[in-house]
Formats: C-alpha cells, sequence, structure tokens
C-alpha cells in the first residue's frame, strides 16, 4: 500500500515534522551522528530507513518547492485579479473578442492573454475596442513582459502603476485617446525596449 509523505521543514529550529501512513514524526535534522540511516520510529510500517542528512535535504526540498508553488499561486491570482479589473474598466463584455474572459477556465485559455511557468507572461489585446481608462491594478502583473492595448478606444491618463513593471521589454499604448503626460515612473522600466 502506498502512503503519501507529507513533511514541513522549519530552518530556523532545524526540526521536521513528517507525516507519513497516517502517523507524524518529529525529526532532528542535526543528528549527533548524521549519516545514521536507522528508521524513523514508527517504520516498521514500512516506510524507507534514509540517512538523517538525506531526509533533512529532501524535507528542504520539498519546503522550497511549497514555498515556490505558494508564489506562483499567489501571483497569478493577482494577475487575474488584474485581468478582471482590465475587463471591467474597459467594457469587456463589448470587446470584439472576449472569449473564455470571466470563466472557469485557465487564464492561457483567455483571449489575448499569454501564460509561461505559471504567470501571465504577455497580453495582447490590440484593436479589440476596449474602451474606458487603463486601471492601475495592471502595475500589479509583475511577470509581464508584453502589454499590448494599442489601436482601441482607450481614454485617461496611463497610470503610474504601469512603472512598476520589472519584466516588461514591450508597452504599446499608441492609438488610443489618452490624455495627460507620460508618467516618469516609466523611465523605471529598464529592460524596456518598445514604447
Amino acid at each position: 500500500m502506498n502512503h503519501p509523505i507529507s513533511a514541513v521543514f522549519n530552518p530556523l529550529s532545524q526540526i521536521s515534522l513528517i507525516s507519513w501512513g497516517g502517523k507524524v514524526f518529529f525529526c532532528n535534522n542535526l543528528q549527533d551522528h548524521p549519516t545514521d540511516s536507522s528508521p524513523l520510529p514508527g517504520s516498521s510500517s514500512g516506510m524507507p530507513a534514509l540517512p538523517r542528512t538525506a531526509l533533512a535535504f529532501l524535507l528542504t526540498l520539498v519546503w522550497m518547492l511549497g514555498w515556490t508553488v505558494e508564489a506562483r499561486t499567489q501571483g497569478l491570482a493577482r494577475d487575474k485579479a488584474a485581468l478582471v479589473a482590465l475587463y471591467n474598466a474597459t467594457d469587456g463584455p463589448n470587446w470584439t473578442n472576449n472569449t473564455n474572459w470571466l470563466s472557469d477556465k485557465p487564464l492561457s485559455e483567455w483571449y489575448g492573454v499569454t501564460v509561461i511557468s505559471g504567470r501571465v507572461s504577455q497580453l495582447r489585446l490590440r484593436n479589440n475596442q476596449l474602451t474606458g481608462s487603463i486601471p492601475a491594478e495592471l502595475g500589479d502583473m509583475d511577470s509581464l513582459d508584453w502589454l499590448d492595448l494599442a489601436f482601441n478606444q482607450l481614454t485617461g491618463s496611463i497610470p503610474a502603476e504601469l512603472g512598476d513593471f520589472s519584466n516588461i521589454f514591450y508597452l504599446e499604448l499608441d492609438h488610443n485617446q489618452l490624455t495627460g503626460s507620460i508618467p516618469v515612473e516609466l523611465g523605471n522600466l529598464n529592460i524596456l525596449r518598445g514604447l
């Protein structure tokens, strides 16, 4: 019978909590005998014996991967919130193409959205009948490397929050009815290649 193993590693206290086969084990990762490969308590149920250093490494890896997945999940939630704000601010129901927007489909299936490594990397809605103003929430999409909202009917000013993009190569807002000056914050876009 296969039992899922879950683990929590606290790098500050060097204590690990391991759940396996319905049992919970505590493990001190700084054992006096780091190569001790004796089975953990309760291993009579078949839990493989691992050297303590290997176990500590595996627990560290599980902890790091869990943190990375959580960070991506939170980032994707911010991306989705920004996309919903854009849809609502720019009359999304009347866009030329709004396929899958606000649906339960993955963001990668929303028209004009490209997702890479679990984050929105490109938003291309050129010539799509967007009307209204650009919401400041778009600046929360910190993995965005291409934003194309050109050839629409966008009004108002360019939000200063677009200067928060750290990965953006192309920012295309031309052929709209935008007013006001270009925010000085856009000067922070160090890797911008096209505006």
